[in-house]
């Protein structure tokens, strides 16, 4: 087995108690499991079926999934599962599946008038959910598909809602040190290494959700900004994303604009831009100082638009800290990107060590003496009795490859 499917496919046996935990639905006696997933003929029907299964927990979440109909954010040969709770993808188009924004939508933590970015946004439909809750805020997105995007852009001319921006950019490509912070960030692709510094566009006080790749797999996580350089982190639960493309060639960095500034929108800049416009408006009052020589109204209504809210910020370095849900801190990155040679190693014997316990039984050994090989895996098997012992080289090369593939593929099979 390749590597790569050897740790697909332990990702997934790890995940299957989870997959087939029972969800309880409306009535006594009933239950639905993840594999059934519910499915509708229409988006109102889709919705009712997530409601009986408990994906949603406020009936806001529910308002905005009914609001957005899910079939419109596809493409017309897939249409056919488009009502159905479960990932779905045709060439460019990925959509999750609706409960998983469902989970989402709620660890984000949503509320009127809080800025997003939605990094592989895809055709939108996530951020219309959104901002069924945020309102008309600052909402961006970013992907690397053109067809995608302008799906995208004809849906929210479509609904109503021209506030939303997408970009056509890779998000490893963006200007970290000069682009908006936001206030919500919601990742659709595994980020992981150099990609966490992601966390650096997370206004502080600000929640981001979605996949990492940690030592010890993928997870679905929410980070909280504790401060400029600390990250509260929590793991929701094990998923499987594709990772965040790579840059093919080397571009130039590209920044996610700020609104203008205005005296209704001054809450959601950082807050040493605040302090910076403030202490030039007091200055207007001092004399002798050279910000009195314009009028306030003219610092507010001319200038200040114009300043750019990142100039104030200043340097981090590489003093962010990750603070675990158990307390413990270590620095951001520590844990590295899984070692997937090593953890396929690791799975194969785990596999092979329960196969033995459970299918198989070691004979007792007398105290004293060497185990050895009990199940008969380390050694070929025995000769033959009567076997011609003298051959050509040619006879015995092919003998000695024959024994080898019986000997791996009964190893194989005991394995498994």
């Amino acid at each position: 087995l390749q590597t790569r499917h050897v740790d697909v496919f332990a990702r997934y046996v790890v995940m299957l108690p989870e997959f087939f935990a029972p969800r309880p639905r409306v009535g006594p006696g009933r239950f639905v499991f993840d594999f059934q997933r519910p499915r509708g003929a229409d988006n109102a029907e889709l919705v009712r079926e997530m409601k009986e299964s408990g994906v949603f927990k406020s009936s806001e979440v529910e308002a905005a999934f009914l609001a957005i109909d899910r079939g419109q954010f596809v493409p017309r040969d897939a249409i056919d599962s488009a009502y159905e709770d479960g990932p779905l993808r045709c060439r460019n188009f990925h959509l999750s599946q609706p409960s998983l924004y469902s989970d989402a939508v709620h660890a984000l933590e949503l509320e009127l008038g809080v800025s997003v970015l939605n990094v592989g946004c895809g055709t939108g439909y996530l951020s219309c959910i959104i901002s069924e809750i945020t309102g008309p805020s600052v909402h961006h997105g970013v992907d690397v598909h053109e067809e995608v995007l302008e799906h995208a852009r004809s849906m929210f001319q479509k609904l109503n809602k021209p506030f939303i921006k997408f970009f056509r950019v890779n998000a490893l490509d963006l200007d970290l040190e000069q682009s908006m912070l936001y206030d919500r960030i919601y990742l659709g692709a595994c980020a992981g290494g150099d990609a966490k510094r992601l966390l650096d566009l997370l206004a502080v006080g600000g929640i981001l959700v979605g996949p990492f790749e940690t030592s010890q797999g993928q997870f679905f996580r929410r980070v909280r900004r504790r401060s400029e350089t600390e990250f509260e982190v929590e793991n929701l639960k094990g998923v499987q994303f594709a990772t965040l493309k790579c840059p093919t060639a080397e571009s130039p960095k590209f920044v996610l604009p700020y609104p203008a500034w205005t005296p209704e929108t001054s809450g959601s800049y950082p807050r040493r831009f605040i302090a910076a416009l403030r202490a030039v408006l007091t200055c207007t009052y001092r004399r002798g100082c050279s910000a009195g020589l314009l009028p306030r109204d003219i610092w507010i209504s001319q200038i200040f638009g114009f300043v750019h809210p990142r100039w104030f910020d200043q340097p981090l370095g590489d003093t962010r800290v990750e603070i675990l849900e158990d307390g413990t801190q270590r620095p951001m990155g520590a844990e590295g990107e899984v070692d997937r040679a090593r953890h396929a190693r690791e799975t194969l014997e785990l596999l092979a060590r329960h196969g033995l316990l459970v299918f198989g039984r070691a004979p007792a050994v007398p105290a004293g003496e060497d185990a050895g090989d009990p199940f008969g895996l380390l050694a070929p098997p025995p000769p033959a009795e009567g076997s011609q012992e003298e051959s050509s080289d040619q006879d015995s090369d092919e003998e000695v490859t024959s024994s080898a593939e019986e000997h791996s593929e009964d190893m194989y099979l005991r394995d498994t």
